[in-house]
């Protein structure tokens, strides 16, 4: 256990050293790394943010249950206690004939226009809101509302969640495929520094060869060095990408909706930055892994 904890602390130390002997060069790719992880942070974040936006909106399904015109009070208040009873109904509201048409009269250009007509052309409604959002079972209760006598027909009213939904999966989905694609790059430049660093030590990994320094003993250190290049590129980019929502945040007017969300709606959680601190270390572990394969893998040189 103490040699296996020695290789591993003295890969370690290499890996350190070689990064302070070509510190530019490091903090350089450090840095693209960096810039390379922070756009897709950001765009979680927004993602993130946009999502706590829509849950202040009620996106509950509703359903406007419309009685004949020629209902009485006495119908619509037997069908209203036939459903307040019914399981499946969340809410249940009552907008009555006169209360529907006061609504409309009070809007410009809509009273001259029912002025003309002889009576109240609108019905009763009964607008309820079901107790479970899912699509099939909004449709299955709209198709027993349909069957039930005293009821003229029913409007669901789920097309702007859909919509909604649909514009926050497209997002996301941008955002992750934008951030494999950027994470695919990070493992290339990964690779490609290392790969220097083996060509640069060719001569003296073979030396060591010679010796009886085994495969892993050689790869050990580069691993490490990607490793650690990738948690210090993720670090970078977590503050990176926290600026810049910061001042995001702050630049959004006052009257907008992420406004009125804690924080402005935008912020870091620590998930989404321990999440990316992990991924950046695996995948500069990854690129330096592909590397060392490549070059120091069974049966190869250091030297090409």
């Amino acid at each position: 256990m103490n040699a296996w904890l020695h290789a591993h602390d003295g890969a370690m130390r290499d890996a350190l050293a070689h990064a302070r002997r070509a510190p530019f060069a490091t903090l350089f790719a450090v840095a693209v790394l960096a810039l390379a992880l922070a756009l897709p942070l950001v765009g979680f974040v927004v993602v993130a943010g946009l999502a706590r936006i829509t849950a202040q909106f009620d996106t509950d399904p509703q359903m406007s249950v419309f009685l004949p015109l020629e209902a009485t009070p006495r119908d619509r208040q037997a069908l209203e206690r036939s459903l307040r009873a019914r399981p499946g109904i969340k809410r249940l509201r009552v907008v009555t004939k006169e209360q529907a048409l006061a609504e409309l009269q009070s809007t410009e250009g809509v009273r001259d226009l029912l002025s003309g007509l002889p009576g109240n052309p609108l019905p009763d409604t009964l607008v309820i809101t079901p107790a479970h959002a899912a699509r099939e079972a909004v449709h299955a209760l709209r198709a027993e509302l349909e069957q039930l006598p005293g009821v003229a027909s029913v409007q669901v009213d789920t097309a702007w969640v859909e919509r909604l939904e649909g514009i926050l999966g497209t997002v996301r989905a941008v955002v992750l495929a934008v951030a494999a694609m950027l994470g695919v790059a990070v493992v290339a430049v990964t690779f490609n520094t290392v790969r220097l660093q083996v060509l640069t030590r060719a001569a003296e990994l073979d030396v060591a060869a010679l010796f009886g320094a085994t495969r892993a003993w050689m790869r050990r250190p580069f691993l490490y060095f990607g490793a650690f290049q990738g948690i210090a590129a993720g670090l970078l980019s977590i503050a990176l990408a926290a600026g810049f929502v910061a001042l995001l945040a702050r630049s959004l007017p006052g009257e907008t909706a992420v406004a009125a969300l804690p924080g402005r709606g935008l912020a870091m959680p620590w998930e989404l930055a321990l999440t990316a601190l992990l991924a950046a270390a695996g995948l500069g572990w990854l690129g330096a892994w592909l590397s060392v394969w490549e070059h120091l893998g069974p049966g190869r040189r250091a030297h090409r």
